[in-house]
């Protein structure tokens, strides 16, 4: 499938403009900057979907617009027809693609387009072994016929290295390998075995900061971790045993302060010894003796006056009786009323003294005896009381012995941190011995890995089996190359590829006459015709629909007698489409068209 129109609307300096393209062979010619590469550039990004070697976004895609709307349109065989637009509104940048005439799809169609993009200064600045890689990239390899797991067991018993634990892990990741070609699924391995030895070299880092990290106490006690705990728990012991006496022995100093500053305000030792107490209760005898008196003084009056009122209140003397019959005053009655009266008198006489002599007894006194009875029971109970504090203070005066130890809690204290530094130290220790054993262990068998994984990926570099297994992929290239060089070249004109293991060694080139001309001396000319071959040979091993070649300026490079040859002898490849640009001019015009 070739591409058979190109439409180009707001791209660069062309506003809308359709060009036609040859089936076989096209030649844009014109000066620098008429809108040349702009055709190829439209091809590809048609194609694409972005242009090589710009970023893929829309917003670099846009840059080069020259409108708020950039489309590109292709015209295939069989009329397909693919038009890809990108639109500017505001901040925003819309895209769309339409296929017309095509019914499978879309993938298929554009699958496995692109061809390497050449940039003749960096491809003529590359090593060799980047050459080679770039050669291995683009060649197809065999697939299945290497045992890659037995390859590498080799390898590492070879140098006696131990591999077996790393052989299991990769079995199972080049499982996943299974579908690709021998030469990529060495490519793939060589990768992951820098993955892995860029990995290993990090824990080894780890573990040499582990090992530096760790410290070790020069200065610790000799004796070991049970010994130093056996010591720090009798210290301990005893130190809390020095705390006790000396808690104690302040509390006993202070019972006996209390006990003598109570005995100063003692006048004996003891209650019984004390004969304040003989006098209070006296005094109190003597109150009580005197307050009864005068309770039974002041109850005899009040109750002989209490008689006396009740005497009093059974004699009538408001008014004299008459007689019910006769209206007259009773004589009986009279003397009766008379009586009384003189009784009456005598029993208010009676009260009166008896109310005088209750009013001489004072209340007052009596109160002040009874008050100064309950205060000195006061006394007595508060002189009682000083005996029993000073009793209770004696019962808690007990014999503390002897001090457990003569140093002080400072120097007990200064002892326990010593020893738990002491012991600190002697785990530190133990500790390190321990860590560093394993870590250094660990540390060895990594050191081993990376030294398998050294040798495998050696092995499978581009200057190990990546080389062993390209020798049949380059000898068929350099035959389909030398077909087309031959053509172009008007003599037979055969490509040569050196592989060699050794690092840098790799080179190409022409043999003409039985004569080797290596590629960096080649005329720029003969340079672009090895080039243009190689693309050739390249897209014949693509499996993309389109069969189409774009190169700018290529012809550039060539003189006009070598550009009119090459021009003939691509004429002799008819199943690919060659889409060129250029200055220089074509005597051909059927494949020359001006822009």
């Amino acid at each position: 499938m070739k591409v058979k129109e190109v439409a180009i609307t707001g791209m660069h300096k062309v506003d809308s403009k359709v060009y036609e393209l040859n089936d076989h062979i096209t030649y844009f010619v014109g000066p620098n900057g008429a809108g040349k590469s702009t055709i190829l550039e439209a091809i590809q990004l048609a194609l694409l979907g972005y242009i090589p070697g710009y970023a893929k976004t829309n917003e670099s895609i846009m840059k080069h617009a020259s409108s708020p709307t950039l489309s590109v349109s292709l015209t295939l065989d069989e009329d397909i027809k693919i038009t890809r637009t990108w639109m500017r509104s505001g901040a925003s940048i819309k895209s769309n693609i339409d296929i017309q005439g095509y019914e499978g799809e879309v993938s298929d169609l554009l699958a496995n387009i692109e061809l390497p993009i050449f940039d003749f200064n960096e491809f003529n600045s590359m090593t060799a072994n980047k050459l080679k890689e770039w050669f291995i990239t683009f060649l197809p390899g065999e697939k299945g016929g290497l045992d890659l797991v037995d390859r590498l067991n080799k390898s590492a018993e070879e140098r006696n290295l131990p591999a077996e634990h790393l052989l299991t892990d990769l079995e199972g990741r080049l499982a996943e390998l299974s579908e690709l070609n021998d030469i990529d699924k060495v490519k793939s391995l060589n990768t992951m075995l820098k993955e892995d030895q860029s990995y290993t070299k990090g824990k080894i880092a780890k573990l040499q900061g582990t090992i530096e990290s760790l410290v070790y106490y020069d200065d610790a006690p000799v004796l070991d971790e049970e010994e130093i705990r056996k010591q720090l728990v009798e210290l301990t012991v005893l130190k809390e045993d020095v705390i006790r006496y000396d808690t104690t022995l302040k509390m006993q100093s202070s019972l006996k302060a209390n006990i003598e500053e109570l005995k100063d305000c003692l006048p004996s030792d003891c209650l019984s010894n004390d004969n304040r107490i003989s006098k209070m209760e006296a005094e109190i005898e003597e109150l009580n003796n005197q307050l009864n008196e005068f309770q039974s003084a002041y109850k005899e009056l009040n109750d002989k006056k209490t008689e006396l009122v009740a005497k009093r209140s059974k004699l009538s003397v408001t008014s004299r009786s008459t007689c019910p019959y006769t209206q007259q005053e009773c004589a009986t009655i009279s003397q009766w009323f008379d009586k009384n009266k003189e009784q009456a008198a005598e029993l208010d006489k009676q009260i009166a003294e008896v109310d005088a002599k209750i009013k001489e007894i004072d209340p007052a006194q009596w109160k002040s005896k009874a008050a100064e009875k309950q205060q000195i029971a006061s006394n007595i109970e508060f002189i009682r009381s000083q005996y029993s504090k000073l009793d209770a203070l004696e019962s808690q005066i007990v014999d503390v012995g002897e001090r457990p130890s003569d140093k002080t809690i400072e120097q007990l204290n200064s002892e326990v941190t010593d020893l738990q530094n002491g012991l600190a130290k002697v785990i530190a220790n133990k500790q390190y011995e321990e860590l560093q054993e394993q870590v250094t262990k660990d540390k060895f068998a990594l050191e081993t890995d990376l030294e398998v994984f050294k040798t495998w990926i050696k092995l499978t570099d581009a200057n190990g089996l990546q080389t062993e297994l390209m020798n049949k992929p380059f000898e068929n290239l350099a035959d389909e190359m030398s077909r087309y060089l031959t053509s172009m070249f008007g003599q037979e004109t055969l490509a040569k590829f050196n592989l060699i293991s050794k690092a840098n060694s790799f080179s190409f080139g022409l043999c003409r006459n039985n004569s080797y001309i290596e590629f960096d001396y080649l005329s720029s000319g003969e340079k672009c015709l090895f080039t243009l071959a190689l693309l050739m040979c390249i897209l014949d091993k693509s499996e993309s629909q389109i069969r189409t070649i774009l190169i700018d300026d290529i012809l550039d490079h060539l003189d006009t007698p070598n550009a009119s040859h090459l021009f003939g002898a691509l004429t002799n490849v008819s199943d690919i489409q060659f889409i060129l640009a250029g200055v220089k001019e074509c005597e051909d015009t059927s494949i020359c068209k001006g822009v």
